[in-house]
């Protein structure tokens, strides 16, 4: 049986965010404007957009976010041109989407992702697209998965 995975884009630093963070403070939530009713495995891609103030933000929402969840120490977050962009980085699994609730990584998004089961892997260069995607063939070969 043939099987496709998905793939979402998330901006530089927070795919960092997602895979780099220790244990109790990786970001494990995806805020977005839209629902998913998918739930299951789905690889991260990091966009290759992504601007100063962007990556300002995002890097202050990052400190303020793991300072809450009760790290000890700040987070060395690589500069913005030093971190990989545009290519899958590695795949979490989907298990929820809500609009309620307070979490550190909630943000003014209408909802939710609940990320969990957070795998890195090797760099893979791929094309990103809004939303849900589902990369080529050539890059599911790269990452040996099953397509």
């Amino acid at each position: 049986m043939q099987m496709s995975i998905l793939a979402i884009s998330v901006r530089r630093p927070w795919a960092w965010a997602i895979f780099d963070l220790p244990d109790l403070l990786w970001k494990c939530i995806e805020n977005r404007d839209w629902r998913t009713e998918y739930r299951g495995p789905v690889l991260i891609h990091v966009s290759r957009t992504c601007t100063n103030t962007e990556y300002n933000e995002a890097v202050f929402a990052i400190l303020r976010a793991t300072a809450e969840l009760g790290r000890t120490s700040l987070p060395v977050i690589p500069p913005l041109l030093r971190m990989q962009h545009g290519g899958i980085v590695g795949a979490v699994d989907i298990t929820d989407c809500f609009e309620d609730g307070l979490h550190p990584w909630r943000n003014h998004m209408r909802y939710g992702f609940k990320l969990t089961n957070r795998r890195k892997c090797p760099f893979v260069a791929c094309r990103g697209q809004e939303r849900f995607f589902r990369p080529s063939n050539e890059v599911l070969e790269q990452l040996r998965i099953n397509r």
